[in-house]
């Protein structure tokens, strides 16, 4: 289901005004779905940055979201310097996905770069990394999640919303899961 509405977003034209903001490798999405009859003024958006190198995962977290929740819009970012320029340019981003990595950074090096750039910004690890030394750096280093990529698509979306809808510094919500094996990676 997830990539059939995928390949169904790649087969439609752009949306109007979603043309590369920044730089070639990365595009702001506006939702394809439309919100309830009514419920446009009562809507909050939220704004999601995915940071990952792979287009197909992108396009599907991107259809994953869209499906199910019409006041998420999306940013894209193929690489860490990407992301740094989206975010900049759009400092109102609630939430960032970061792989750990891209062609432009390995390891936890690209989050504690983001970081220390922009030390407000709320970013969730989403990596296939299921480390569980990696996953507490992360946590160290100020993530608000870890989001392995193999969770169920679901448990992923669910995951995402639910740290869209927490506040900055709520406590409660653990985006940090306990795992059993560990080895030492930066």
């Amino acid at each position: 289901k997830m990539f059939q509405h995928a390949h169904n977003v790649l087969a439609q034209p752009l949306v109007t005004g979603s043309v590369p903001q920044v730089g070639p490798m990365f595009w702001r999405h506006g939702l394809q779905t439309p919100c309830a009859e009514g419920a446009q003024d009562t809507v909050t958006r939220r704004r999601v940055l995915i940071a990952d190198d792979h287009a197909l995962l992108r396009v599907g977290l991107q259809a994953l979201l869209s499906a199910d929740h019409a006041d998420i819009e999306i940013d894209e970012a193929s690489c860490l310097q990407d992301a740094i320029e989206v975010y900049r340019a759009h400092p109102d981003i609630d939430l960032v996905l970061l792989d750990l990595n891209m062609g432009d950074c390995r390891g936890l090096q690209g989050l504690r770069q983001f970081k220390e750039r922009f030390p407000e910004a709320r970013v969730a690890v989403f990596s296939a990394t299921q480390d569980e030394f990696v996953i507490r750096q992360a946590q160290a280093l100020g993530a608000v999640a870890y989001i392995a990529k193999a969770y169920e698509p679901a448990a992923m979306s669910q995951m995402i919303v639910a740290l869209l809808r927490s506040e900055p510094g709520a406590s409660g919500l653990s985006g940090f899961p306990g795992l059993t094996r560990s080895a030492s990676y930066d």
